[in-house]
């Protein structure tokens, strides 16, 4: 781009290329169900045109059919298969533009990691420490490290309810 654009600019040249790349499979669906029928009206047509049926006929059954079989099909695959959740959380949520949403691992690694450590470090630091926040401090200490090293021996975070950030529904 030319140094002439302001972020601003580029910025939303970006937001819009991202948002095509989002649509790049329903453009897809589309510009196939568009081949298919064309393709099927050359082939089918002069069989329909004995029983009365134009081309134009059979390209209007044809786009048909193929629109009744995509809703059904992905009415089935959404609400009962549930088959785009994960892809439909990842496209939202790991959206490059909002920035104010953490990913899991991050507020996984916040939480059982980084803040127990500042908080311990902060602990070190300050003389004035009560006896009773010093036993909070290494209970969250010894539970942090059990959690890490329960993470580092199964390859994966478990995630307890009140830690999951991408909703309601897992």
């Amino acid at each position: 781009m030319s140094p002439g654009l302001t972020e601003a600019v580029k910025l939303h040249a970006a937001r819009w290329l991202y948002r095509l790349q989002l649509s790049q499979s329903i453009v897809g669906a589309v510009f196939s169900a568009l081949t298919f029928s064309g393709v099927f009206t050359l082939l089918l047509g002069p069989l329909l045109a004995t029983l009365g049926i134009g081309y134009s006929g059979t390209l209007a059954i044809l786009l048909a059919a193929v629109v009744v079989v995509l809703l059904v099909f992905g009415l089935f695959m959404d609400q009962v298969v549930k088959f785009w959740e994960a892809q439909a959380k990842i496209g939202t949520v790991r959206n490059p533009f909002l920035l104010g949403r953490l990913y899991q691992k991050d507020f996984m690694n916040m939480k059982y990691g980084f803040l127990v450590q500042l908080e311990a470090l902060l602990a070190v630091l300050d003389t004035s420490i009560t006896e009773e926040s010093r036993e909070r401090i290494l209970r969250d200490l010894r539970a942090s490290v059990e959690r890490m090293q329960e993470t580092l021996a199964a390859k994966e975070w478990r995630i307890d309810p009140d830690d999951y950030v991408y909703g309601d529904s897992h």
